[in-house]
Formats: structure tokens, sequence, C-alpha cells
């Protein structure tokens, strides 16, 4: 194709071959013993302030040339995803590169953006080692007591609180700013929003992985906690329902701002159902519905029953609330020993049915731009 502007007014939009057809129309035809491209450059420049101009913008305003260029920007503007060839049929508009192609470069944009992130770097780990380090201090060395059983079920909760909503703001301060870039690069045909969400999942997995160990593993090892390697891979799968979650709240938000107001009171409703504040059997059956949708109900339920399976025996003082064993705790709070699988498995549903969720949103708020 060939495009050729005069002081910003195009007089010619076509194919090659083409060219040579117009400049004969307006009394300017290329001598055969002639380079077209270079003729076709040396009579615009040479004539920018008369006449001839004048006629070629005229002629091509009223030729068929000017007609396919309207109708090739009507198309591109109003059926990005769709074309008719010359037979008549639609027929999908392929990606100039494959699927997986798409997915190298989204992976490479992906890690020189967060190289240069200090929220995806520094940031939120030195956040979660100061707090870690301050919650290994308060809650140093519990002993299973009764005072212990507060003490363990409170860190567990902060725990999971601050794993969660530091993971989550890392989604929701990049996640509607990368989606500006999508909707741009979507109708440019660069890569598909399929491409986009899985390689955005796999390259924040072994980041929020990394971060939730290295947290945890300090506050553990400092606090007397149990069954580490179990704790360790329930803690990952809070961690990343929560992100999931965000991740919805920032495909809903059309910016940073209005993602960080929503994601801390939806947060808050989902914790206030774990069981922590709110005693599970005592919550209204018109909203116990509720938190089976919270990973903060099934994550503190499993994280309960790693912590206090097992222990037989808390001394207890005959005059106040009496907790005998790690039975007892469990028991208080309403969680079920026979539904740790349940909530394990819920978890996983809630992680990927949270993505799905985030996933379609993007979709659609793309498909309609």
């Amino acid at each position: 194709m060939i495009s050729l502007l005069v002081n910003g007014k195009q007089i010619y939009f076509g194919e090659r071959a083409g060219a040579l057809d117009f400049f004969a129309s307006v009394e300017h035809p290329c001598p055969s013993d002639c380079n077209p491209a270079e003729y076709y450059l040396t009579e615009v420049s040479s004539h920018t302030d008369d006449k001839f101009i004048g006629k070629c913008i005229e002629t091509f305003q009223h030729s068929p040339y000017n007609q396919s260029m309207i109708e090739m920007i009507h198309d591109m503007n109003h059926t990005p995803t769709l074309k008719n060839n010359k037979h008549g049929e639609v027929i999908k508009l392929d990606y100039e590169s494959s699927f997986f192609r798409q997915m190298k470069w989204l992976f490479w944009r992906a890690f020189k953006a967060s190289a240069r992130n200090p929220v995806q770097t520094t940031d939120l780990l030195t956040k979660l080692i100061i707090v870690g380090i301050i919650y290994g201090i308060l809650y140093f060395q519990i002993e299973k007591t009764q005072e212990g059983v507060q003490n363990m079920n409170a860190l567990i909760m902060n725990l999971i609180n601050t794993s969660v909503r530091g993971c989550s703001l890392v989604i929701i301060l990049t996640l509607p700013v990368d989606c500006s870039q999508v909707y741009r690069d979507y109708r440019r045909r660069l890569y598909s929003v399929h491409a986009y969400y899985i390689t955005k999942f796999i390259t924040d997995l072994p980041y929020f992985i990394v971060i939730t160990i290295i947290f945890l593993s300090i506050v553990y090892f400092m606090s007397n906690m149990r069954n580490y390697f179990l704790i360790c891979g329930v803690m990952i799968l809070i961690t990343l329902t929560g992100t999931a979650l965000a991740s919805v709240v920032a495909a809903v938000s059309n910016s940073v701002e209005s993602g960080l107001l929503y994601i801390l009171p939806t947060q808050n409703m989902f914790s206030h159902v774990s069981g922590f504040y709110i005693n599970s059997a005592s919550i209204p059956s018109f909203i116990a519905w509720f938190q089976y949708l919270s990973m903060y109900y099934y994550g503190y339920s499993v994280m309960l029953i790693l912590e206090w399976r097992g222990v037989f025996d808390i001394p207890c003082n005959p005059t106040g609330r009496c907790f005998e064993n790690g039975h007892d705790v469990i028991n208080f709070y309403g969680v079920k020993y026979h539904q740790y699988g349940l909530d394990v498995t819920m978890l996983v549903v809630l992680l990927f049915g949270f993505h799905l969720l985030a996933f379609g949103i993007i979709l659609f708020k793309t498909k309609r731009r």
C-alpha cells in the first residue's frame, strides 16, 4: 500500500499499481524510464503550492481509492474481530503472531515491567518482613495454655489478613493500569486477552508464593507454630485466592483509585464471616451463605485444624473458660474435622472461579471498547 500526503492532506492511498493510473488521470503520467517511487515524491514535493496539488486532492476525494480507504478505516474501527473475504464469507481475523509467541513477548514485557516497579519487587517484601518480625516478637514462643489459645488463633487470623491484603495491593496497583494498555493493544490485534491474562497469572504466581513463604517462615519459627509445610501450602493457597478476588475488584474498577476504594470493604466483608470475629454457628441463616464464598472462612478453618489437631492436653484453670485439648478449641469455633478436605478443595475452586470471573470481566470490557 502507498500513502501520499501534502500539508496534512491525503492525495493518494491505495495499491502500488493503482498509483500509476491515478497520476495518469491528473495528467502527470510516470515516464517509462523513471522510478515510480522517486517520481511520486518529486511531483508531490515540487508542486506544494500550485493547482496540481489541489487537483490531486479533489480527484482523490471523488475516486474509488478514497472510498476504499474509508471502508478500510470503518472496518478496522467497528469490526476488530471479523471481516469479509472476497467471496463475502465472514472469517475471523488472525493475530500476526501465534498464541505462544504472544505469550513469549508478554512474559518478556511482564518481567521487565516487574523489575522496574518497586511495588512488585522490594516494597511488599520489605513490608512483610518488618511485619513478620513484629508479629514474631508479639507472639514469641506461644505456649499451649488457655491464654495461648487466644494468642495463637489471633496470630493465625493476622497472618491470613496481612498476607492476603499485602499481595492483593500489588494486583490493585497494577491490573487497572495494565488493562488500559490491553484495550489499546487488543484493537491493534497485537495479542489476545487470553494470552495476556494467562501470562499475568503465571508471572505473578512465583512472586506471591516466595513472598508468602518468607513472611510465614519468620513468624512460624518465632511463635512456636506447628506443621510447617502444611501451613505453608495452605497459606499460599489462601493468598493466591485472595489475589484472585483482588483481580475481580481490579477488573471491575476503571482506575487504581477506585480499586483501592472497593478492595478494603470487600475484604472486610469476607473476613468477618471467617469464624474468628463471629462464631460460624451463630451467623444468621439469611447471610450464612456468604461465608461459602469467603477464602477467609475456608482458610481459617484449615489453619485451626492444622494448629490444634494432635494437641491432647492444655493446662486448664477450673475457675474460668477451659479448653482441655485441641479438639475443644476447634469445636468452639464451629469448625468440623471431616470438612478439612472440602475446605482445601473450595479454596482451589474459589481461586480459579475468581480468576475466570476477572478474565470474563476484562474480556467483556475489551469487546465493548
